[in-house]
């Protein structure tokens, strides 16, 4: 089962492939998989780094690897 979530970022990461924004040689599920990664990886780090920013940079770290250059 998968997050209800999921379906979203799928969607809104489609966006982005069809708008030219995001790479589309990767699937958009695949890019949902590791965006729900980035949250859970967040949730159980031990780093000192507040969650919120503990998201926002490994977002920032992701989203430099698939955006369309």
């Amino acid at each position: 089962m998968t997050p209800g979530f999921k379906t979203i970022f799928e969607d809104i990461i489609r966006q982005g492939q069809l708008a030219g924004e995001i790479r589309d040689d990767v699937p958009a599920e695949l890019i949902a998989e590791m965006l729900h990664s980035i949250y859970q990886a967040a949730a159980f780090s031990r780093l000192e780094i507040p969650f919120r920013e503990n998201v926002a940079m490994k977002t920032r770290l992701l989203l430099d690897g698939i955006k369309l250059r």
